[in-house]
């Protein structure tokens, strides 16, 4: 134990002088704009849980805890709502979110377990804060409100004050906003009478001729809509402008139903009971007040058949809305799903939570180009740039540089995905790139989607670098791209394999210190072979002097037989192409 006395600080440390005996309490609690990582945290305490973390130990262990929660969840709701759901379907509606919720709960428990074992704390900076104030719609909700500071020291105060409170340690209590949640009765949604009379004629249709409507395509990635309806034509079946988007209407009120506790039929760890007994104080409305709205609309919707029906999708399983409550009703009846690979990472990364739960569930799941020895497991092609031309020669000097999401707590884990530590490594590489120079080359910069509520790192960059530019972001990534000569990704991305696969120079820095130990050892070599021909790089230094080399020509790199060769042979394995989707596509539905 280091014997020095603490104050310990859970989350963003907002002195302007940071006190000699103060803790925080990982390095998510960083001003990530102030200056280098490096030099960030020279004169800090900070607590060195993160230095020696394995992430891929980590998520086999939640892994586990989410796997007996699941078990012990599914039985518990199924007394109170009486689903005939199969294993799977309950997987489907409550996978994403317990997954995430099981990781939060455990790296936010495991922190303050260490932090308290390793220091000798003299106070703690902590939130007062009601019961039920940290729940959120939905999944989306979840994931947005997961990486907030108030959030997450009102988690940290409730953990420390109900599992670990010491009353040696003296609570220092910060103010905060809280808001009372109240019980009560959702009023169910009702469709007008007009509108319902017209849904059940069509319902009625649907099911009496099922076979014609028994095939499904929902948020594929496929880029090609009229290619879609054209292969639904060719098969005999029809399509129907399906509700899947009806917008599920804001809960305000709590079911007593949270106020009920969780039996398990495990002998539970410590963990595993706070597991147990803060999953109503985390589970989204989605999964507990909206059942009943999720019923009745599931009935009175123009929906799809649930029986025999055969689903395409891709990413869809990640929101919460009236399709993922439908597919789980339809697998529950011999429906059959089949997943297209939708992201980065995948056949590539140690550990992907994703990556794993799409081939879990699927009947039949298609790669970008990659197998593995699961019989579900499929080989097929870049889902994303099927239908996609390779790009034209161009004659800008121009280097659009792709930045990534990166977080600032851990949410879920992927080997393949930033939070905390090596958020703040990213973060330090972005600042080299900004502050370099390139010959006759410029830069600009394109946020990652949804920056803003996660990072946040184009308002970080505009405030530490104002002359650097950012591409508009108007356009779709792809159509962006045209306006560029090489397109430098920043990380191992679905946009990376995108470039790649349609013949655009393409760099990519992975440094050393974020994906070290990450890559299975089945796409080890084809990463080292990348660097060979110079198209990924393993630090800031080695990219920076190959491309100010004297008189370098990024098309002759580019084009030159070896590179070619090479970025060839890792296309054909991680995002392949073909010269005929539509027949493609026809063979596997």
């Amino acid at each position: 134990m280091n014997y020095k006395n603490y104050n310990l600080s859970f989350t963003t440390n907002n002195n302007k002088k940071n006190k000699r005996n103060e803790l925080l309490a990982g390095e998510w609690c960083l001003d990530q704009t102030s200056t280098k990582i490096e030099n960030n945290s020279k004169n800090l305490n900070i607590s060195d849980k993160e230095n020696n973390q394995n992430i891929f130990n980590e998520a086999k262990f939640c892994e586990n805890l989410y796997n007996r929660l699941l078990e012990d969840l599914i039985i518990h709701l199924n007394q109170n709502d009486k689903f005939k759901w199969n294993k799977r379907s309950w997987e489907i509606f409550l996978g994403p979110w317990l997954n995430r919720y099981v990781t939060i709960i455990y790296d936010r428990y495991s922190v303050i377990n260490y932090v308290l074992k390793k220091y000798k704390i003299n106070s703690v900076k902590l939130i007062r804060d009601k019961r039920f104030n940290l729940l959120q719609q939905n999944l989306l909700d979840f994931r947005i409100i997961s990486q907030e500071d108030d959030w997450n020291l009102k988690l940290f105060s409730k953990l420390y004050l109900n599992y670990f409170d010491n009353k040696k340690i003296k609570k220092i209590f910060l103010k905060s906003k809280s808001s009372n949640k109240i019980f009560g009765e959702e009023k169910t949604i009702k469709i007008k009478f007009w509108k319902l009379k017209f849904n059940y004629l069509i319902n009625y249709l649907i099911k009496k001729y099922n076979s014609l409507f028994n095939l499904i395509f929902y948020k594929t990635s496929i880029n090609n809509k009229k290619s879609i309806f054209l292969l639904l034509l060719i098969k005999k079946k029809l399509f129907f402008p399906y509700n899947f988007n009806f917008k599920l209407p804001k809960i305000i009120y709590l079911s007593k139903k949270r106020n009920k506790k969780i039996y398990s039929k495990f002998k539970l760890t410590k963990v595993e009971i706070i597991l147990r007994e803060m999953l109503f104080e985390l589970m989204p409305y989605y999964y507990l007040e909206s059942i009943k709205n999720l019923k009745y609309l599931n009935k009175n919707l123009i929906l799809p058949p649930e029986k025999n029906v055969k689903i395409f999708t891709s990413n869809s399983l990640w929101l919460d809305g009236i399709f993922k409550f439908w597919l789980a009703n339809a697998i529950s009846k011999n429906s059959k799903l089949n997943c297209f690979q939708h992201g980065c990472n995948y056949g590539v990364t140690k550990y992907s939570y994703a990556e794993k739960t799409e081939i879990k569930l699927s009947n039949s799941f298609y790669t970008w180009g990659w197998n593995n020895n699961k019989k579900n497991v499929k080989k097929f092609f870049s889902i994303r740039s099927l239908f996609q031309k390779e790009f034209k020669k161009n004659k800008t000097n121009k280097i659009l540089v792709v930045l990534s999401n990166c977080f600032k707590y851990v949410s879920y884990h992927n080997t393949g995905t930033f939070s905390s530590r090596r958020s703040l490594i990213y973060f330090d590489l972005i600042q080299k790139i900004c502050a370099g120079s390139f010959n006759d080359y410029k830069i600009y910069l394109r946020s990652p989607p949804h920056d803003k509520i996660s990072f946040n790192i184009e308002k970080k960059i505009k405030k530490l670098f104002r002359q650097v530019k950012f591409d508009e972001g108007n356009k779709n990534f792809i159509d962006a791209c045209n306006n560029y000569k090489l397109i430098l990704h920043t990380k191992d991305s679905t946009g990376f394999l995108e470039t790649l696969a349609l013949n655009k120079p393409t760099m990519l820095i992975l440094p050393k210190k974020i994906y070290q130990n990450n890559f299975r050892k089945s796409a080890l070599q084809d990463y080292k072979d990348l660097e060979k021909v110079n198209i990924v790089f393993n630090s800031f230094d080695k990219f920076n002097n190959f491309i100010k080399q004297k008189n370098f020509d990024i098309d002759t790199w580019w084009n030159a037989k070896k590179t070619q060769k090479v970025k060839n042979l890792f296309c054909n394995k991680y995002c392949r192409r073909t010269g005929s989707p539509l027949k493609e596509i026809y063979k596997i539905i």
